[in-house]
């Protein structure tokens, strides 16, 4: 079979198409016994959110778990906000997101790539021009939370050089990534 979605294609089983059943979370507050100290603040507890996930694959069902802490301090460091409201936005979010899940994922099977993609594009650590590359793709993904880009916050220094002409994309602001409309997409656009 040959699955298609837009802007890629590939051959896949019908018993590789994945449909998202049923989801849930739950939150457990975890007390640290010493504080982490970071440069944002100190951390003396966190909020750990364990996902439920219940899915079928080429007629079976399986049930899959997995936990994050919600770390606003480094995510989310905006000091107009208090520990609790940040947890209880973060808590309903994560709620939101796992009540709708199989609405969000088009409520129908498909590629597991397909289905993540659906929710998030993430580049952790790529700096300087391979953060714009992922920016650019990610302009083209239809996700629902956009891109997380995560190398402006963690490493800064090797994104210096781009600061001046990509301000909107090396220093987000309000939790946005700005691409300059001047940029042309793709993996041929000169800059």
């Amino acid at each position: 079979m040959k699955y298609r979605t837009e802007g890629w294609s590939c051959s896949v089983s019908k018993m590789m198409l994945t449909e998202i059943l049923d989801a849930s979370v739950t939150f457990v507050n975890q007390p640290f016994a010493t504080p982490l100290v970071l440069s944002s603040g100190p951390i003396d507890r966190a909020t750990q959110a364990t996902a439920e996930a219940t899915v079928r694959v080429g007629g079976k069902e399986a049930t899959g778990h997995s936990s994050i802490s919600l770390g606003h301090l480094w995510a989310w460091p905006d000091p107009g906000f208090s520990h609790e409201e940040k947890d209880a936005i973060l808590r309903e979010l994560c709620s939101d997101i796992a009540g709708d899940l199989r609405a969000l994922c088009g409520a129908k099977p498909a590629h597991p790539l397909e289905l993540g993609l659906l929710l998030s594009f993430q580049d952790l650590t790529n700096p300087g021009l391979a953060l714009i590359h992922a920016a650019l793709f990610a302009a083209h993904m239809p996700t629902i939370n956009g891109i997380e880009l995560n190398s402006p916050q963690f490493t800064p220094a090797a994104n210096k050089d781009w600061l001046p002409r990509f301000s909107g994309l090396f220093d987000p602001t309000a939790g946005a990534h700005r691409i300059p409309e001047r940029i042309p997409s793709g993996l041929g656009s000169t800059l």
